[in-house]
């Protein structure tokens, strides 16, 4: 699996801009209409396995309505 690309490690904490600076590093890497991989540790022999995908439109509208109501400091994933 190329983990040089960005991706969401769905069982580490995440806040809105620790995602927005995954979004911003998708979208200089030429995958605007790209996703995300979610990924997840499976064990210590396995390392991470692929739980889901992202959209990265769908990744830019849900952190512009959490700003939107003012989410924007809290850990949204842990």
């Amino acid at each position: 699996m190329d983990t040089s690309l960005p991706y969401i490690q769905v069982d580490m904490k995440h806040t809105v801009s620790s995602l927005r600076a995954s979004l911003e590093a998708i979208v200089l890497a030429g995958h605007r209409d790209g996703c995300f991989p979610c990924l997840r540790r499976q064990d210590d022999t396995l390392g991470l396995g692929v739980v889901g995908v992202l959209a990265v439109n769908e990744l830019q509208h849900a952190l512009s309505r959490l700003c939107s109501i003012g989410i924007s400091g809290r850990t949204l994933i842990s």
